[in-house]
């Protein structure tokens, strides 16, 4: 039949909703993603090679999915090189002659490789987003799209079968099985990749070697381990490959150097706060973080990596420099809204301090060290009770924050909530295994509650900690006489 006014008209609203929703992701890729700077300066036909090819990759991988990447290779379009325009040209072509042969194969093939192009329209590189700093294609990106042409190769197994004789239509039946019960394997063994962070990454390393994202997210990984020896030797791997396979005249690749190194340089400035710098470790991470800004001067994270290393090595005037730079660049970033209030702070500034934090944690309401920094400058200036609310937000954004569960625990020992504040205590002691004030603070609590034994042991772990501790032993020798003078029960009576 023919399309009516009447087949379009339901669909208009939905069209302009899509568009809507469309238009509001475009914003968001560009202004909250990041998908914005020279690696996005694309001209009209170099967009135009990247579709073409991005059709026919996922075409292709439907047809033949392996091997699979969760980044794949980031393509080099060069508009010089013939071959490249034969990806759009027979995009082109194939729907023309699908159109031209419906008479007699039907609308359905035709049908299905548009509404498959159409679908991937917004992800072939048209419009920006945030991925194609790394890859021009994903998986994920044609799960939708995929669906149409998944259909048209079932209509067709399914009119092979009809149109086989007989005595053929069993075997027609299991020469269709056998594509997909090959599928499902191939399915099956890739889903062990996603077992966690690492092997995913890992696995996309070894098929992508080019990878910063797979790099960036392998350290990430392990970081949260606390392998950070293992961090730090993927961030070196990650900077030596960039090193070789940078070129001047491509942007993408120099970004990718620029990101090596600050990589390289947050590794180092992250192992050197748990476990201490070594001699020469801080001007190792001064020279990553300025190499990686030399390469890429609108690298904001960057500029907060680097007012860390000076709020560190205190210096918090060149601190506040980096962190005002980083916001000239991306004033809706939280992270140099963060650095700048530290730095503001070890100033002597608390008011215009707390105006970062608070701007900080209205960026992104789930910034658990912001709130932890904002709640600290709010004891500072005792107004307990609005840094309370700061303190359990960041820990239940974060519970492994040591800083906010003692802060917390001070607060609630002061208002007599010893049971409370003993559970904040024991948290602080956990994750501060040299910490001797938390354990001696929850012997406090403890002898409060009335749990002398417990509150001994916590004393003795306090001076096995800390064995010059004044107060734990003033309060060990306290929790003894307690100990001492407290009645012993009588033995039970015997029936």
């Amino acid at each position: 039949g023919r399309i009516a006014w009447s087949d379009v008209a339901p669909l208009v609203p939905l069209f302009g909703l899509g568009a809507g929703m469309g238009a509001l992701t475009v914003w968001m890729e560009k202004h909250h993603v990041g998908a914005v700077g020279d690696v996005y300066d694309l001209t009209s036909v170099e967009r135009l090679l990247i579709a073409g090819r991005a059709l026919w990759f996922y075409a292709g991988k439907l047809v033949w999915p392996y091997p699979q990447a969760f980044f794949y290779p980031r393509w080099r379009i060069d508009p010089r090189a013939w071959w490249q325009y034969l990806f759009p040209a027979s995009a082109v072509v194939v729907p023309i002659a699908l159109w031209l042969a419906r008479g007699r194969i039907g609308r359905g093939p035709l049908a299905a490789v548009l509404i498959f192009g159409g679908v991937l329209f917004p992800a072939i590189g048209f419009l920006n987003v945030y991925p194609f700093r790394f890859s021009f294609v994903a998986d994920h990106f044609q799960y939708h799209a995929g669906v149409a042409l998944i259909a048209l190769a079932a209509a067709l197994i399914t009119q092979a079968i009809a149109r086989a004789s007989a005595n053929r239509k069993e075997l027609t039946i299991a020469a269709s099985i056998l594509p997909i019960g090959a599928l499902g394997l191939l399915t099956l063994l890739r889903t062990t990749v996603f077992y966690d962070s690492e092997t995913l990454f890992r696995d996309t390393i070894a098929k992508n070697p080019d990878s910063w994202a797979a790099y960036e997210n392998l350290e990430g990984a392990l970081d949260s381990q606390g392998r950070l020896a293992d961090s730090l030797q993927v961030a070196r791997d990650a900077l030596a490959r960039a090193q070789l396979t940078a070129r001047a005249d491509d942007p993408t690749t120099t970004g990718s150097l620029a990101m090596a190194h600050n990589n390289l340089g947050a590794c180092l400035l992250k192992q050197g706060n748990a476990e201490g710098f070594r001699l020469g470790q801080i001007e190792e991470v001064m020279f990553e973080l300025r190499e990686a800004l030399r390469l890429d001067p609108k690298l904001t994270k960057t500029y907060c990596n680097l007012a860390s290393v000076l709020l560190g090595s205190d210096r918090p005037a060149e601190a506040l420099k980096e962190a005002n730079l980083a916001l000239a660049i991306s004033p809706r970033d939280a992270d140099p809204w963060y650095v700048k209030g530290m730095a503001l702070d070890a100033l002597g500034k608390p008011t215009e301090a707390e105006a970062c934090f608070e701007k900080a944690i209205e960026l992104n309401p789930d910034f658990a060290q912001a709130h932890t920094k904002l709640a600290l400058l709010l004891l500072k200036q005792q107004r307990p009770d609005e840094a309370t609310s700061h303190l359990e937000s960041a820990l239940r954004l974060d519970s492994g924050i040591a800083d906010a569960h003692y802060a917390l625990a001070g607060i609630l020992a002061n208002r007599g909530d010893f049971l409370r504040a003993a559970q904040h205590f024991a948290a602080t002691a956990e994750l501060r295994p040299g910490d001797a004030n938390a354990l001696n603070y929850l012997g406090v609590a403890l002898v409060n509650l009335g749990q002398t034994d417990k509150a001994i042991q916590a004393f003795e772990e306090a001076l096995r900690r800390s064995p010059t501790h004044a107060e734990a032993k003033a309060n060990l020798k306290q929790a003894l006489e307690i100990k001492r003078s407290e009645p012993v029960a009588p033995p039970p009576s015997r029936q």
